[in-house]
């Protein structure tokens, strides 16, 4: 009997959301036709448990994307901490978003990350998004006529692949798309550094479909001055040429190791916003109370973007201590 309460609950909600779509669909689509507007409006979809919460660096990576969905740019390079919502942004819903919105579905994507299990997950995000009954509705042009768990294809000609980085040998697309090359429990090896490194310079061009037209984009953490990134800035292979610099959204790390010789740091200044400012991507955010015997705690999520020193004469430092 309950089972049969659900499923009709789900039915009424699906028949609404189908209503909602349809009476509000040319605004809905006005909405869309930034990456940051589709990111609003798609998440219910994506993460239907989870409210969105904006962050700007959100906008920053969108903007950057746009700019090589509109060919101002091929080669993207862009740091980001992890939890910052970057796998499910450039793998899953700036495809979708080219593919619907942006009205070309023809592009072809090859996507990869360390980990074959990350690469399936996102491909199963994007699929099941492409296939919802909320981006059927709006753009019923994109229809897949192949629909495996790391691969799939529509009936324009467009498809997304998605490997293993150390099993980048094979397959091509208009876009590459690298969402951590690195493992965390591997980045500190040497000669891990140096095979991924070396798949990236040597495998890497060699899977565009146009080498002048076709894009490249890393998305990765920071895992040690060697890495993907690190490379990328050293041989100065000309990532973000829009700008000269890549993307560059950083967490706020101790000073435990900071000072001269890797000792301790102690900084002193004055708090106040005309001296120093603390970036904040993602708003503080609490969680469901819990209670420890007699006591409840409430736990919470808070990321910082870094620090911005806006004078750096009213601050002292002292290593050593």
């Amino acid at each position: 009997m309950m089972r049969q309460i659900r499923a009709e609950r789900a039915r009424r909600a699906a028949e609404a959301e189908r209503e909602r779509v349809a009476r509000d669909a040319e605004r809905i689509r006005a909405r869309c036709q930034t990456l940051s507007g589709f990111i609003r409006e798609a998440w219910h979809v994506v993460e239907p448990n989870s409210t969105f919460v904006h962050g700007w660096h959100l906008d920053a990576i969108s903007d950057h994307l746009e700019a090589v969905t509109a060919g101002q740019i091929n080669r993207l390079l862009i740091n980001v901490p992890p939890g910052t919502m970057k796998s499910l942004l450039t793998s899953v819903l700036w495809p979708a978003w080219e593919w619907g919105p942006v009205g070309r579905p023809s592009l072809r994507y090859l996507t990869t990350s360390y980990a074959e299990k990350y690469v399936k997950r996102d491909s199963r995000r994007m699929r099941d998004l492409v296939q919802s009954e909320w981006y059927r509705a709006l753009w019923p042009e994109v229809e897949l006529v192949r629909a495996g768990e790391a691969s799939f294809a529509n009936t324009k000609t467009g498809n997304r692949e998605g490997v293993p980085f150390a099993s980048l040998t094979g397959g091509r697309g208009d876009r590459v798309i690298i969402d951590d090359p690195h493992s965390t429990e591997t980045a500190e090896s040497e000669a891990e550094r140096i095979n991924t490194s070396r798949i990236f310079r040597e495998s890497v061009p060699t899977r565009l479909n146009d080498p002048i037209r076709s894009a490249i984009i890393v998305i990765m953490q920071r895992l040690h001055e060697d890495d993907v990134s690190g490379q990328i800035n050293k041989l100065g292979l000309g990532y973000t040429a829009r700008t000269g610099r890549p993307l560059t959204i950083r967490a706020v790390f101790g000073l435990e190791t900071a000072g001269a010789g890797g000792t301790q740091r102690m900084v002193a200044y004055r708090r106040t916003p005309d001296v120093v400012k603390m970036h904040v991507p993602m708003p503080l955010r609490w969680l469901q109370a819990e209670q420890r015997l007699l006591k409840f705690e409430v736990p919470g999520i808070f990321r910082t973007g870094g620090v911005e020193v806006r004078r750096p004469g009213a601050m002292r430092y002292l290593d050593g201590i």
